[in-house]
């Protein structure tokens, strides 16, 4: 039982550490825990370096009206049109104004 506790208690500081330095380093708390869940495909805050593109540093409207369009069935895509159902209009705009603000990607990331 005494485990069991231990690790949830390391879980739960893990947790909390790496959502306390992504919404100090946000303008937006909120849009920065939202923007966290696009890391297992397009990498920590954006930075991907596969095949995914990377969305850090891009324009923020470029990326808001490709998310709206990924929403709406108005631009294709394997599993984008699926997310971006998951999230109001305005989380959307959230989330690409903080990727926006990440590092630029590098050049050939893209």
């Amino acid at each position: 039982m005494m485990e069991s506790s231990v690790a949830i208690g390391v879980l739960a500081a893990a947790l909390l550490t790496s959502t306390a330095r992504a919404a100090d380093v946000s303008a937006d708390p909120q849009a920065a825990l939202l923007a966290a869940s696009c890391n297992a495909c397009h990498g920590p805050n954006g930075a991907s370096v596969a095949g995914i593109p990377a969305l850090n540093g891009r324009n923020a409207d470029e990326l808001a009206t490709a998310l709206l369009d990924y929403k709406y069935g108005r631009r294709t895509g394997t599993v984008m049109n699926r997310h971006a159902r998951g999230y109001s209009d305005d989380e959307l705009r959230a989330m690409a104004r903080e990727f926006a603000r990440a590092q630029p990607a590098a050049a050939g990331q893209r």
